[in-house]
């Protein structure tokens, strides 16, 4: 997901090897793609549900809140993971729990988080979500966090940053 603002400085550059990038309108429509990316998170999460633990109440654990993990920051505008949660949160039957090391309660203020660690997180979730690339999420040790969750379970990473196969 590409920074917010980049993609509009550069739609209104002055520089002349930027007409084309102006005439499609890479940045504003980057940026309209990027701002849908909480909703399909949750459309693939409500699927997942519908099909699995329709009516339950179930964990989710929410790794990464910052708008990126690289470099790190606490910074959560238009973070993915915010927009997510607060979507999350509109069925009650949600419990979600989230981790970032950078990211505290003060830095979102009014928004109730529960924080975790990341054994603690994925014990009993039914679903996981990586949402950011911090360099940190991609050395898990899935083997063994995966024995302790609920079955059947969903595991979002949105970098990429394991293998498939995995």
């Amino acid at each position: 997901i590409c920074l917010s603002k980049d993609p509009y400085l550069l739609e209104n550059s002055k520089f002349k090897s930027s007409n084309l990038f102006k005439q499609i309108k890479v940045g504003s429509n980057s940026r309209e793609i990027n701002s849908k990316g909480p909703n399909f998170l949750l459309w693939s999460f409500n699927k997942f549900k519908k099909l699995h633990h329709k009516g339950k109440r179930i964990k989710i654990f929410i790794i990464g809140l910052a708008f990126k993990g690289y470099p790190e920051t606490s910074d959560t505008r238009f973070s993915t993971g915010v927009e997510f949660i607060k979507l999350l949160k509109k069925d009650k039957l949600n419990d979600v729990v989230v981790y970032d090391p950078f990211v505290k309660s003060y830095h979102i203020p009014n928004f109730k988080l529960k924080h975790t660690n990341i054994t603690n997180g994925f014990k009993n979730s039914s679903a996981v979500f990586i949402i950011n690339n911090h360099p940190d999420y991609s050395k898990f040790n899935l083997n063994k966090l995966l024995q302790n969750i609920r079955k059947p379970f969903l595991f979002y990473d949105a970098w990429g940053l394991y293998d498939e196969k995995q």
